[in-house]
């Protein structure tokens, strides 16, 4: 019996030493995906015009997404404000080795609104960015911009 439980003992140790000592690929693609929710939001807010930003990471049993959310300064909020930083979105995205969608709100607030946003008024976008991985245009227009997407080892 004392045999046994020590063959049971060293099983449990092997077994745990070999859990422990390396992250899962969940842990890795989530960690990915955060930094990328990170970098998104501090080029945003680097931006002139940009009163804050934030992002949301989410992951379900078929998917992950980033949701970014911009507040935009009344003064300077515009169309081509918001087309900058969803190029940002997709100018980092492609230099990352995630593989995500992303959805995005972009307001003209100094400030965050809550959600539901209650006056609709201030909201300049609302929806997906698109990257869409077999367009082959909007691939080789991404690999002209920013090069080829890098691929996770």
């Amino acid at each position: 019996m004392t045999l046994l439980r020590a063959a049971a003992a060293l099983s449990a140790l092997v077994l745990m030493a070999g859990c422990g000592g390396r992250p899962t690929e969940s842990a890795i693609v989530d960690k990915i995906n955060d930094e990328l929710g990170k970098k998104i939001v501090a080029d945003w807010r680097a931006v002139p015009g940009v009163a804050d930003a934030t992002y949301e990471y989410r992951k379900a049993i078929d998917r992950q997404a980033i949701s970014v959310r911009a507040a935009l300064k009344p003064e300077t909020a515009s169309d081509s404000l918001v087309q900058e930083l969803v190029e940002i979105v997709k100018r980092d995205y492609w230099q990352s080795t995630a593989n995500v969608v992303f959805s995005s709100s972009m307001f003209r607030s100094e400030t965050m609104p809550e959600t539901p946003v209650k006056d609709e008024s201030i909201i300049l976008f609302n929806g997906p960015i698109k990257i869409d991985m077999y367009d082959k245009a909007q691939v080789a227009e991404l690999n002209e911009k920013y090069g080829p997407k890098p691929e996770r080892k």
